[in-house]
């Protein structure tokens, strides 16, 4: 569910690490060095984590969710008023840049945490479940990769500038992810535990089921938040 803001906040790093003439914190690097553009993105988490107003950038670390909801395979389930803490930790693993047509590749590893409350009722992994209360995710690593179309596009100020296509990625947590549901069964420990220990011992397939549903509702925002960015910035400046 939160992989998609460490996708945005580090690619947004990537695609400005070629202007540093405007941007004072970024260090201008040539498209085909890489050691450059990993140490200039790296240097800019922070600050995209913090938002870029004068960009069209808003923060990513925390990031607040009102609610989103999952309905699959017998189970019903709600987050609402969550908190994503950790995008402005992120390190950047590599990146690259293909030309004709132009894509940019990305390879990040995050820290993440998430909390907020949680509704759920019916199955999960055929176990009943039933709840309502606090809920938090945790890792420490979670790995990314990215693939992001660009083409280029005449811009309102008579320059061509650059336009965010489609995404393709992929991720998976590298060491185990804390998943946890409070209240489960109206405070029923006997009921709770199987619930509980399918938590355990099953949170990397549980964390690509609970994914779904945040995935659907921040895509938009990410590729509006870096559109607004390179919609403002000349792709001259940026290769």
């Amino acid at each position: 569910m939160f992989k998609t803001q460490c996708l945005f906040l580090c690619l947004s790093c990537v695609i400005i690490s070629a202007y540093g003439n405007a941007v004072s914190f970024i260090d201008k690097c040539e498209w085909n060095d890489k050691a450059c553009l990993v140490k200039s993105a790296q240097k800019a988490v922070p600050y995209f984590g913090n938002g870029l107003p004068e960009y069209g950038v808003k923060a990513l670390d925390p990031i607040n969710i009102d609610k989103v909801s999952l309905e699959e395979s017998g189970l019903s389930l709600t987050f609402e008023n969550f908190k994503v803490v950790g995008p402005k930790n992120c390190k950047i693993i590599g990146l690259e840049r293909d030309e004709a047509p132009t894509y940019l590749r990305l390879e990040v590893e995050c820290p993440i945490d998430v909390t907020g409350t949680y509704t759920a009722a019916g199955q999960l992994l055929f176990v009943p479940i039933e709840g309502h209360g606090p809920f938090r995710v945790k890792t420490n690593n979670i790995y990314i990769w990215a693939k992001v179309a660009v083409s280029t596009v005449d811009g309102s100020d008579g320059e061509k500038h650059w336009k965010i296509g489609k995404f393709e990625y992929t991720y998976e947590a590298k060491e185990k992810t804390l998943l946890e549901f409070k209240n489960l069964f109206n405070g029923d420990k006997s009921k709770a535990e199987p619930i509980e220990k399918i938590l355990d011992e099953n949170w990397s397939e549980l964390m690509r089921l609970f994914a779904k549903p945040i995935i659907s509702k921040i895509i938009h925002e990410i590729k509006d938040d870096i559109q607004s960015f390179v919609k403002v910035v000349p792709a001259k400046d940026l290769a």
